[in-house]
C-alpha cells in the first residue's frame, strides 16, 4: 500500500485498516514458523504498511489537538 493511498483515508478507515494488518501479520508469523509460508518478505510488507498507518494516525491525531 502507498503512503498516497492511506492519506486518503479518514480516521476510522485507517484504524480499520491497522487491525486487519495487525491480524494478517500475526497469521503470516504463524504460518512462517509452522513452515507454510513460501513467500517470507510479505512479513516485511505488512509491518511496513503496519508503519505507513500508524505515521498517517499519528499525523492527524497531532493536527486534531492543534
Amino acid at each position: 500500500m502507498k503512503i498516497h493511498e492511506i492519506e486518503k483515508k479518514s480516521e476510522k478507515e485507517l484504524q480499520g485498516e491497522l487491525l486487519k494488518l495487525q491480524e494478517k501479520l500475526s497469521d503470516l508469523r504463524f504460518k512462517a514458523a509452522s513452515g507454510q509460508l513460501k513467500q517470507v518478505d510479505q512479513i516485511g510488507k505488512v509491518r511496513k504498511d503496519i508503519a505507513r498507518c500508524q505515521t498517517v494516525l499519528i499525523k492527524l491525531s497531532a493536527t486534531h489537538n492543534k
